[in-house]
C-alpha cells in the first residue's frame, strides 16, 4: 500500500500536472522503463552518471540555464537567454531543439536523428514480432510523438521519458502491454544514452567546462 501511494505522489509531482493531465501519460510504462534503466559507471569515480542523468531529464531538473536560474536567481539573471544562440531561454525543449551549431555539435540534427532512428527501431520490433498491415506502419509513424519538426510536445515528453498515453493506446489494440514495454524500455534507454553522448556530455564539455 506504500508503495501505491508513493507511485501516486510521484505521478501527481507539480513538475508533471504543470505539462498537463496525469491521463497524458502512461504511468505503468513508465514504472516499468525506470525499473529497467542499464546505469553505467564513469571512468572517474564509478557513479552511475546515466542513471542520474535518466532521473534528472525525467524530472526536468537538469542543470540547464533556465532551472539554474531558479535555484540561484542572484547568480543567473533571468534576463539570459540560452549562450549559445541567444534567441530563447534555455530549457530542456530548448537543449534539444537549440539551432547553435559547430562542426561536433548540432544538437537540433542529433535530437531530430535520433528520434527517427528509435522510431524505426520500435517499429521493425514490432513487425519481427508479428505480420503488421501497411496502415498500422504508417499510422505508427505518423503519431505525434515521433514529430521532431515542430517539435510536437508529446516528442519531448518522450525524449524525457514520459511514454505518451496515446502511443500505448495505439498499440494495445496489437500488443499486450507487457509486449510494449519490454519492446520499448531498451531502446528508450538506448535512446537516452545517445542523448547523453551526443548532445549532454558535448555540451558540457565545451560550455561549462
Amino acid at each position: 500500500m506504500a508503495d501505491v501511494c508513493a507511485f501516486l505522489s510521484f505521478c501527481t509531482m507539480a513538475r508533471f500536472t504543470a505539462l498537463g493531465s496525469p491521463a497524458l501519460f502512461d504511468w505503468a510504462g513508465i514504472h516499468f522503463c525506470l525499473l529497467q534503466i542499464k546505469g553505467f559507471a564513469s571512468h572517474k569515480n564509478g557513479r552511475p552518471e546515466f542513471w542520474i542523468f535518466h532521473i534528472k531529464l525525467l524530472l526536468d531538473m537538469l542543470p540547464t540555464l533556465t532551472t539554474l536560474q531558479q535555484r540561484m536567481p542572484h547568480l543567473y539573471s533571468l534576463d539570459w537567454f540560452c549562450p549559445q544562440c541567444y534567441s530563447a531561454p534555455e530549457d530542456l525543449n530548448h537543449f534539444w531543439t537549440c539551432p547553435y551549431i559547430l562542426p561536433d555539435l548540432n544538437p537540433r540534427l542529433t535530437h531530430r536523428s535520433e528520434v527517427i532512428k528509435f522510431r524505426d527501431l520500435y517499429l521493425s520490433s514490432f513487425l519481427s514480432l508479428k505480420s503488421l498491415d501497411i496502415f498500422f506502419q504508417t499510422e505508427f509513424s505518423t503519431l505525434d510523438c515521433w514529430d521532431y519538426e515542430t517539435p510536437f510536445p508529446s516528442c519531448l515528453w518522450l525524449t524525457r521519458g514520459l511514454l505518451p498515453a496515446h502511443l500505448m493506446a495505439f498499440l494495445k489494440p496489437y500488443f499486450s502491454l507487457s509486449t510494449i514495454y519490454k519492446t520499448i524500455s531498451p531502446l528508450l534507454n538506448d535512446f537516452q544514452v545517445e542523448l547523453y553522448g551526443k548532445i549532454w556530455l558535448c555540451w558540457n564539455v565545451l560550455f561549462h567546462a
